[in-house]
């Protein structure tokens, strides 16, 4: 069941925002830019965030095993966007949890000499603009079984590159196993994976990524196990998909929608960033021996849609609650025409629909058209009609509905604007 949360504000819906000074964590922030493919919105968003931090883990490649053979792909960095040596660089390498089935034999230096093939590229590509790149994580989400082999692929792994920085992500489950203590023997500092998804069974299952909770207790024990580790907090989500009886059917992160239907149902989970402020406000209070900084996965694309906004992001690292706001424009391009806006004033986007009513004096009902993916239905007593859809991303506007009078009305607003509705499911 849905509920309606009402704002009593004319013009603007939705005003979240704490009016606080900001939260000041100290901890160093550095974001993973993870996209395969480069176009000039991952330039404007590392441009927009080099205010902000200064420290980037870029996906160079990954690597596979499936069928019995090894697979490499590697990415075209522009590296244009670092020319000025202003950020420090992080090469990332993506393995496959196939790859398992090679780290404990004799195989194991093809997964190595793979590796080295993908790093070659990335820094011999970096030349040109004089980038330095003095570390590597491995992305791996091994088997906590298998993590003995892990251990001494990386042992073997650092004697191949001895001057390297090495780095690795790593799974809250690894914390439990005696194998860990040897894994991280060989490499600098660990990067804790505080986020994932679990397929759920029916749509009231589907939950968010990030459990404060949970979170909070994989980083005491990463505290107790004395190595040096940065823990990895989310900025985006998924769509959810299911069928018309609520059984799971796919999900979409970012991809177009490929499961359509008259009967299918979508949900959206995204991460809330309230819920991540309230986490790092807590460890912010307690000392983390060891504790490294924050690696946010992953940099927000205007065309990333289930993505934080890179303003949405901003307020967070400045340990701002982000909020979104909503206001209503009307335009008059000539007498008795009236054009309608709805604008995202906020720093943070909004995923459910929003409504608002339009009124009119009795007995001046005007032409009108809703315009599109905008509805409109009569209000039921009174003079207008109510509108709702989904409103635009921060930063934007979308034109909703005209109005045109039959005759020139001399008054200067001949409607009235109420206040918007927020539709806010219950997760």
């Amino acid at each position: 069941m849905s509920r309606i949360i009402k704002k009593s504000l004319i013009l603007i819906c939705i005003y979240f925002s704490l009016l606080n000074p900001g939260i000041s964590f100290g901890y160093e922030n550095s974001v993973y830019i993870w996209q395969r493919s480069w176009d000039e919105h991952v330039g404007e968003s590392i441009s927009d965030l080099k205010t902000e931090l200064n420290k980037f883990i870029i996906l160079c490649g990954d690597l596979r095993y499936e069928n019995g053979k090894i697979s490499i792909n590697t990415v075209d960095i522009d590296w244009n966007y670092f020319s000025k040596g202003d950020a420090e660089i992080i090469l990332a390498i993506r393995i496959n949890t196939g790859t398992k089935a090679l780290l404990k034999s004799d195989s194991v230096y093809q997964v190595i000499d793979g590796l080295e093939i993908i790093l070659d590229k990335a820094i011999l590509s970096t030349q040109e603009q004089r980038i330095k790149i003095t570390e590597v994580q491995l992305d791996y989400d091994c088997p906590t079984s298998k993590l003995a082999d892990y251990g001494k692929f990386l042992a073997l792994y650092k004697e191949r590159f001895p001057s390297l920085k090495i780095s690795i992500t790593a799974l809250p489950t690894w914390l439990n196993s005696k194998e860990f203590k040897k894994v991280v023997k060989n490499i600098s500092y660990y990067v804790l994976q505080l986020h994932s998804f679990e397929i759920p069974k029916t749509m009231d299952k589907a939950k968010q990524i990030f459990l404060k909770d949970s979170a909070s207790l994989y980083v005491k024990r990463a505290v107790r196990l004395k190595h040096p580790f940065s823990i990895s907090l989310p900025t985006y989500g998924y769509e959810v998909v299911f069928d018309k009886n609520g059984g799971f059917l796919g999900l979409r992160g970012e991809v177009k929608r490929n499961i359509l239907g008259k009967d299918i149902q979508y949900k959206a989970v995204m991460t809330d960033p309230a819920k991540i402020l309230s986490f790092l406000d807590d460890i912010s209070l307690s000392k983390l021996d060891k504790f490294l900084g924050i690696c946010w996965f992953r940099m927000p694309l205007e065309t990333d849609e289930f993505n934080w906004h890179t303003e949405t992001f901003k307020a967070v690292l400045n340990g701002y609650v982000p909020h979104a706001k909503f206001n209503v424009k009307i335009e008059k391009p000539q007498p008795g025409l009236y054009e309608i806006y709805l604008v995202n004033n906020g720093n943070q986007n909004i995923l459910r629909p929003v409504e608002f009513k339009i009124s009119w004096a009795k007995g001046a009902t005007p032409l009108y058209d809703i315009l599109g993916q905008f509805q409109g239905k009569t209000i039921k007593f009174g003079d207008g009609i109510e509108i709702s859809g989904f409103p635009p991303k921060v930063g934007n506007e979308v034109f909703v509905a005209w109005f045109k009078y039959k005759e020139e009305i001399q008054r200067e607003l001949p409607m009235h604007v109420s206040e918007v509705l927020l539709h806010e499911t219950n997760n």
